[in-house]
């Protein structure tokens, strides 16, 4: 854990917002490129290239109505935690962490709906 984490009420809110702004950025970058891996894996799978049994693990646990609720749930929540005012960071973090939120839940849909289509059978 860095340092700066245990010093939170020491930081101007620039640092707050450049540790929150590299935080959601990673955050991103990691989770789009665990999807770019399991595209790469599925694709490999229908070539005849992958024969492992992670995926179909993967799949019993994680399919396209549970991405649904997750997303559901996330933008429901952002929605409600601005329109009552919750704050978890300060002002201008907090707007760009919740519209980050709904943002991922976006995003979120939108990789399930092409990994699904990806592993329909033909």
């Amino acid at each position: 854990m860095p340092m700066t984490y245990l010093v939170l009420d020491r930081l101007s809110s620039f640092e707050m917002f450049e540790i929150v702004s590299v935080n959601i950025v990673l955050f991103f970058l990691s989770f789009q490129f665990f999807m770019l891996g399991l595209f790469a894996s599925l694709r490999a799978k229908q070539l005849g290239l992958y024969s492992g049994k992670w995926l179909s693990t993967f799949f019993n646990i994680f399919n396209l109505k549970f991405a649904f609720f997750i997303s559901a749930f996330l933008i429901i929540g952002s929605i409600l935690m601005q329109l009552t005012g919750v704050q978890i960071f300060t002002g201008e973090i907090n707007f760009i962490f919740l519209n980050f939120l709904i943002f991922f839940s976006i995003n979120l849909i939108a990789n399930s709906l092409v990994i699904s289509l990806l592993s329909l059978d033909k």
